[in-house]
């Protein structure tokens, strides 16, 4: 049987080349957010404490960070293919075991092992990616990968909707979807490449090259992780219905997918950390909206536009905070930064909402006071590093470039380009000291 091998002369043939990877993943996160909002549900239905939802909600992150970094000794062991059937059939078991493992203590550490399988699948389907996509093809083809991963959550928020969220239904579909993710992978005629392991940069050498990035990184991580972890609990204590909680918590995605890109290229035009400040701002007023006004505002769409502006926003830290490091190192060291970054964003997201859990125990709009107190502590400390450090020079600074949280799409970076140009300039600098 022959390899299909990508073609160099266009993103889409390469993205319809790859068409199954994405297939494969889009569907095993569509069922891992279903899962995620009927929990949510679940366990607000019952009456449990908003920190022991916290609890099980945060083990997704926790266990996805698990699976990101110890994920690619069982892929290089047996292989892509192997190992995506094993991480999708692990979660699908998982899935199911919910229904009949009822108890918010096994909830949470089954969360965590869905959550390392899920990172699991897509280390396995981001390094494949890598592999397989052209150099002069990446940025479309990651520009793509992102959308069709918010599109997935968002369809799995809105899925809540078709069947009763107290029965095992969900549940079961949720698992026929981690099933079904297998087929389109184990029907690929793509050869599947050689993984290679991703080296960490110390975080504290990250922290000396840029303190703004490991904030934005951490506050960022810990502002998606509580409204995607308890934004179903909020908008059920606020008494949305179900459909409306699930519009209310797929217009934080849909906001961070419209304006993640924008952020971005506003991001390299101007000093990043004045783009950050101001994406806080508006945090900080819709936060302030929505504590002051939630149970008043007058009209259901003006709060999901409200929700969907500080997803935007607070979706877009996180990319700019990785070029804001960027800023500050050589290219030979970005990846490895990026991962750093990366660490540092899910132990935020998985921080957030146990954090967020105790000031809603006071009230539902704790969540939000939550995240406007925080964003508030980031802007006043980013607003201090722009007064003890210039921004880097503009030859020297890199592209925003929108990433998933994920370990194996930071391999998309194209690195070679940057390590060229960065030796040149350094060249040049050189040849400019000794001419003087």
């Amino acid at each position: 049987m022959n390899a299909v091998t990508p073609s160099a002369n266009s993103a889409w043939s390469t993205i319809i080349t790859i068409g199954a990877l994405l297939w494969g993943a889009s569907i095993a996160l569509v069922g891992s957010t279903l899962l995620g909002i009927v929990l949510a549900l679940q366990m607000e239905s019952r009456g449990y404490d908003t920190t022991v939802t916290s609890v099980v909600m945060a083990g997704n992150f926790a266990g996805f960070l698990v699976g990101a970094l110890y994920a690619t000794t069982l892929i290089n062991t047996v292989g892509h293919i192997r190992a995506f059937a094993i991480f999708a059939t692990m979660q699908s078991a998982l899935f199911l075991a919910h229904p009949i493992l009822d108890h918010w203590a096994i909830w949470a550490v089954l969360r965590l092992l869905s959550g390392a399988c899920l990172a699991g699948i897509f280390t396995a389907v981001e390094s494949w990616m890598n592999d397989r996509t052209p150099t002069e093809s990446r940025g479309t083809v990651l520009g793509i990968y992102v959308i069709t991963n918010y599109l997935a959550q968002i369809a799995g928020q809105l899925l809540v909707n078709v069947w009763d969220f107290t029965q095992i239904e969900p549940f079961i579909i949720a698992s026929i979807l981690g099933s079904l993710s297998l087929i389109p992978v184990a029907m690929t005629r793509l050869y599947p490449p050689e993984l290679s392991d991703v080296q960490r940069m110390g975080l504290i050498e990250l922290y000396q090259a840029s303190p703004t990035a490991i904030a934005g990184t951490l506050g960022s991580g810990v502002l998606v992780g509580s409204t995607l972890s308890l934004g179903a609990v909020f908008a059920q204590r606020i008494g949305l219905s179900v459909y409306e909680t699930s519009l209310f918590t797929g217009s934080i995605l849909v906001g961070g997918m419209l304006l993640s890109f924008p952020s971005g290229r506003l991001a390299d035009m101007v000093d990043r950390r004045f783009v950050m400040m101001g994406l806080l701002a508006i945090a900080i007023a819709v936060s302030l909206a929505i504590v002051t006004s939630a149970t008043t505002i007058p009209n259901f769409w003006l709060l999901l536009a409200l929700v969907a502006l500080f997803g935007g926003a607070q979706a877009s830290i996180y990319p700019i905070s990785v070029a804001q490091a960027f800023d500050h190192i050589a290219p030979q060291k970005y990846i490895s930064a990026a991962s750093g970054l990366l660490i540092v964003f899910s132990v935020g997201a998985t921080l957030g909402p146990i954090l967020a859990s105790f000031i809603m125990r006071w009230q539902a709009v704790g969540l939000f006071l939550t995240t406007g107190v925080l964003s508030t502590v980031m802007l006043v400390f980013i607003f201090y590093r722009t007064m003890e450090r210039e921004a880097a020079p503009e030859e020297l600074q890199e592209s925003v470039t929108v990433l998933p949280t994920t370990l194996g799409a930071i391999e998309l970076l194209d690195l070679s380009e940057d390590v060229q140009d960065f030796e040149d300039h350094f060249d040049e600098k050189l040849e400019s000291i000794d001419d003087e």
